[in-house]
């Protein structure tokens, strides 16, 4: 009988991942590993596929397309992260990519304000000599 488990991100240490190297199991890799922040910021949008489920995309590391209910965008690559081979998953959601988009204009918006209400302030100070 093979169990796998569906472990919390906070358990994806070094040392936790080699107490754990015998087991079957699946978690989400902290954006903190700089292996996980390069395979988010480098896998070209051309190498995605549609999958089964409206607003998600897949494909796999070596370029087979893969179809599934794989709930996401999807890229496959194997880790050797604390030197136990794994196979990493990167996931992304047309619902979660737009969320992203908006808390970032959000951000941008306030952003500008800032720096309008600091241009206009050293505007009234330069007045003043």
């Amino acid at each position: 009988m093979t169990v796998s488990l569906s472990l919390p991100s906070a358990l994806y240490s070094e040392g936790n991942l080699l107490t754990i190297e015998h087991l079957k199991w699946i978690t989400r890799v902290p954006l903190s590993i700089k292996a996980a922040q390069f395979y988010v910021r480098e896998i070209p949008e051309s190498e995605f596929v549609a999958t089964d489920i409206e607003g998600y995309k897949a494909v796999e590391k070596a370029h087979r397309p893969r179809r599934g209910n794989l709930g996401a965008r999807t890229e496959q690559a194997e880790s050797n992260y604390a030197g136990i081979k794994q196979r990493w998953l990167v996931v992304e959601s047309q619902a979660r990519k737009k969320s992203d988009l908006e808390k970032l204009d959000k951000n941008l918006q306030k952003d500008e304000e800032k720096a309008q209400s600091l241009v206009t302030t050293s505007k009234n100070l330069s007045s003043l000599f």
